[in-house]
């Protein structure tokens, strides 16, 4: 990657995803989940402690939920891209098996932020000031569509590995994100 992707404006990072070098899946389900966690701290930020007693609190999470989302979009792009090269250098052999084992662990990652991101939605969603629970709502759903992006990327980096603990748990994740993201979405039926 010539530039740094996160430097980028957004028209311009999206057209580097269109590139060969450029980020991948697992770096957009990173800056998804990210924008999801920013808009539970607009909803979270904008509630008073008299309409949630914990808002100030799900306010920081989400702002710390954002911040170790970002870096991971380029240690995703990173990842990938060594596993590119190995692919590239000489096809399917031990060295590519590594880098793609290796290029798990930060999906990940990024799937079991963006399952918190969800749940701390979920929360927001149903006890924000009304008028941003949709905002809650919708960060919720792009959580659950960055948690199984994430997921599956796991699964498509272990294909070879398939008693990999790991595979298991990025399922987990999906189920879990998919849950709450649920109660999210469905909020406004429930209250």
């Amino acid at each position: 990657m010539a530039e740094p992707f996160l430097d980028l404006r957004f028209g311009e990072l999206l057209d580097s995803v269109t590139e060969r070098g450029g980020p991948g899946a697992g770096a957009i389900a990173a800056l998804t989940a990210a924008s999801a966690a920013a808009l539970v701290e607009l909803a979270t930020r904008a509630t008073t402690a008299e309409e949630w007693a914990e808002a100030a609190a799900s306010a920081a999470q989400a702002r710390k939920l954002r911040k170790r989302l970002v870096p991971l979009a380029r240690e995703d792009a990173e990842a990938y891209q060594e596993a590119v090269a190995k692919l590239e250098a000489g096809g399917v052999d031990f060295a590519l098996g590594e880098a793609l084992a290796r290029a798990a662990d930060v999906p990940l990652e990024i799937a079991d932020q963006a399952e918190n991101v969800a749940a701390l939605a979920a929360e927001a969603a149903q006890h924000a000031t009304p008028d941003l629970r949709a905002d809650a709502a919708a960060a919720a759903a792009l959580a659950l569509g960055a948690a199984w992006a994430a997921a599956k990327l796991v699964e498509v980096n272990l294909a070879m590995r398939t008693e990999d603990p790991r595979l298991a748990r990025a399922q987990k994740i999906a189920a879990g994100a998919t849950q709450t993201a649920r109660a999210a979405l469905t909020a406004d039926e429930i209250a």
